[in-house]
């Protein structure tokens, strides 16, 4: 199964966080980027609509 390169922003307490992180499935993603960091009280992801452009910048495995 391959994989694809998601964006995220996550909701904190005080503010939000943004990123991206590689997984096989939104819902895999959303769970890896909540296992991250405990204080994330939601997530909201998309796919990267361009996924050679994203690979070639920096995210998370």
């Amino acid at each position: 199964m391959s994989t694809y390169i998601f964006l995220y922003t996550a909701k904190l307490p005080k503010g939000s966080q943004k990123g991206r992180i590689e997984a096989k499935s939104q819902l895999d993603a959303k769970q890896k980027v909540m296992a991250k960091n405990l204080l994330i009280t939601s997530v909201s992801v998309r796919v990267a609509k361009n996924q050679a452009a994203a690979r070639k910048q920096h995210f998370e495995v």
